[in-house]
């Protein structure tokens, strides 16, 4: 019955209407649905983020006998940077900065040292996610945000298996990985390496008897630690000289 009265109502107030005022509330009607459009469009625009964009530096204090640190990182999604755990797993204090020269402090959340990968929570930061690119066996590349480096283009050599010692310890494990031409250096470890704007991996080490031999642990790899998710956060043990979990 309600229903019924509410349609009658209605019928009734569209033909008290005059001819003008249909034709103004027309246009208004269509404006409406262009400034919908163009939120919407707008909106959609600003769920991406530049490779440029999502770079940021990190430099960190030393634990125990440990000296100070620099390295790089990319803003994965959310406050959540994705770095190499070598950079972090000695560190005091980690401090962030991000592509307007602004520094945050961070605050380790995940370190896997099997993997070399790290996930720093800086608190100031929220980005959109990134899109992570399906492996890639060759290809040309950019590595882009290294500390050091700046953006380096980049050849995908070869898609492998890297066997390699896990970090602060002697036992050695197997992970996803690229062989990549670039020259890189100290202090881009943890910078991206990008295919247009989704993220391949991030760069882990650099060729001793090679300057243009740049190693990468893939984007599967950085998957599986964001899987697990962002635990209690990280502190200094000075007597280890090394970070531990704050359980």
């Amino acid at each position: 019955v309600a229903g019924n009265h509410f349609a009658f109502g209605s019928t009734r107030f569209a033909r008290a209407l005059s001819p003008s005022a249909v034709v103004i509330g027309s246009i208004l009607l269509v404006l409406y649905m262009i400034a919908i459009v163009i939120l919407g469009t707008s909106s959609r625009l600003d769920e991406s983020a530049s490779p440029d964009e999502r770079s940021v530096s990190i430099r960190t204090t030393g634990c125990g006998h440990v000296s100070k640190t620099k390295g790089s990182g990319v803003a994965v999604g959310g406050d959540i940077v994705v770095t190499v755990a070598h950079v972090v797993i000695g560190a005091s204090t980690v401090h962030v900065t991000t592509p307007d020269a602004k520094e945050h402090p961070g605050a380790i959340v995940a370190l896997d040292t099997r993997r070399d990968l790290a996930l720093v929570w800086v608190p100031d930061l929220d980005v959109p996610p990134v899109a992570m690119a399906d492996s890639r066996d060759v290809g040309r590349v950019l590595i882009v945000g290294g500390a050091r480096s700046g953006t380096v283009e980049a050849d995908i050599r070869r898609h492998v298996p890297v066997v390699i010692e896990e970090v602060g310890g002697l036992d050695r494990y197997q992970r996803d990985g690229y062989e990549v031409e670039a020259a890189t250096g100290r202090g881009d470890s943890g910078a991206g390496l990008y295919d247009d704007n989704s993220l391949l991996g991030v760069v882990f080490a650099t060729a001793t008897d090679d300057d243009q031999t740049t190693w990468v642990t893939t984007s599967t790899e950085i998957e599986k630690l964001l899987a697990v998710g962002r635990g209690p956060e990280y502190h200094c043990d000075e007597a280890a000289s090394k970070v531990v979990r704050s359980d």
